[in-house]
């Protein structure tokens, strides 16, 4: 008898598991809509990187929907509250540093911009360039001793004196 159960259960399973309903999708998205990709959902914030200060986030983004992205900021204030956001002028765009290396101290920094070299005073927020030439330096670094920045022209490594 208990044979002629499992016999029958053995049977009867598949059948049952067939039954269970099928959940459809009836989400009104098409195809051509998911393709549109950004122009569709809408453009995020990239590139985000905060000011030297510390007081500014500085960040790529296209609000508008336009054909290309525009820089942008927002304010941090001192109780962390922010300023909405803000197109970036191109004065000032042109005049914000690189990415590139910090001193051990983090009191200087060394970047390449447009070929040419420039240093920093993060204290001061002065800027000093280093280089002006025809050629294209890169990949500025400061030497072990922090004496000399180390860069890129040509294939070549070179120094150049901090005093």
């Amino acid at each position: 008898m208990l044979h002629k159960l499992y016999c029958l259960g053995f049977f009867i399973l598949p059948f049952l598991l067939q039954a269970q309903p099928v959940s459809r999708n009836v989400s009104k998205l098409s195809i051509e809509q998911i393709m549109q990709g950004e122009k569709f959902v809408g453009y995020l914030p990239e590139d985000i990187r905060w000011s030297e200060d510390n007081k500014t986030i500085y960040f790529s983004w296209n609000p508008e929907m336009d054909t290309l992205r525009s820089m942008y900021k927002v304010q941090i204030g001192k109780n962390g509250s922010t300023s909405q956001p803000q197109l970036v002028a191109t004065e000032e765009q042109m005049n914000l540093p690189e990415r590139g290396e910090y001193n051990k101290a983090k009191t200087k920094k060394v970047y390449a911009k447009e070929g040419d070299l420039f240093l920093l005073d993060l204290a001061t927020q002065q800027v000093r360039q280093i280089t002006n030439t025809l050629d294209r330096e890169s990949s500025p670094a400061f030497s072990g001793d922090e004496s000399k920045i180390i860069f890129q022209k040509n294939n070549n490594l070179f120094s150049w004196d901090l005093t």
